[in-house]
């Protein structure tokens, strides 16, 4: 006889961009445990000045066996994509042109195993059955709607809504809204819900810039201002 694990919590956080200090708070405000599961909705570098805390972080917590389930965003997918096209000196221009001489061994060209494979190894979703998670959202013209990886990674708006099922819901991130678009898509039972608020661009409005948690089940929201 099997027992299924049950999770307390099915949790979501998208976009945090190098936002560590307010990744951090926004954990310690969810009270995140070892019976929770956390999805992180790609986007965990760039922009931000703490893409290396960021995944350091992760890594950590997945070590002491919390249950944190991170995927493939559009700027995970494009620092992949560089990086295997340049090698030696080459590489650590690129490295520091975009802030990431985290990846490369100190003096050296070589690129540290640990986050290449962690990068590199990022799937583009997450079939919970009734949610679909991803970073950017699904093409739902095609009928196989994990056939299109670009879509999942870039995409802007959703076409062909009516093609979901009314029992699934997709979670995203990718292109920031205001806090109240998101509650509204909370209060208005919406099959589709984009958590991201943008937290990584600082902005005194009290509606923007904050990095947001949702419980996918209870659709409670949780957020943190960006203090980066």
């Amino acid at each position: 006889m099997t027992t299924e694990t049950v999770y307390k919590r099915r949790l979501a956080i998208s976009d945090i961009h190098g936002c560590y200090n307010t990744f951090d708070s926004l954990l310690q405000t969810i009270g995140l445990s070892k019976d929770d599961s956390l999805y992180i909705l790609g986007d965990m570098i760039n922009r931000g000045k703490h893409s290396k805390k960021v995944i350091k972080k992760i890594l950590s917590l997945q070590n002491q066996g919390y249950s944190i389930f991170p995927l493939r965003g559009n700027h995970e997918q494009f620092v992949i994509a560089e990086i295997q096209q340049k090698q030696g000196f080459e590489l650590a221009l690129l490295c520091n042109r975009m802030k990431l001489d985290w990846l490369l061994h100190k003096n050296t060209f070589e690129l540290k195993s640990k986050y290449i494979s962690f990068l590199s190894h990022l799937p583009y979703y997450y079939d919970l059955g009734d949610r679909l998670l991803s970073h950017a959202g699904f093409d739902l013209c095609n009928s196989n709607i994990f056939e299109n990886t670009y879509a999942m990674l870039h995409q802007r708006e959703f076409t062909c809504i009516e093609n979901l099922p009314e029992t699934i819901k997709i979670i995203h991130g990718h292109t920031p809204i205001s806090l109240e678009k998101i509650k509204r898509s909370i209060e208005y039972n919406q099959a589709i819900i984009n958590i991201d608020n943008g937290c990584v661009y600082k902005s005194f409005d009290p509606n923007k810039s904050n990095l947001v948690c949702l419980d996918i089940d209870s659709f409670e929201l949780f957020f943190q201002k960006n203090i980066d």
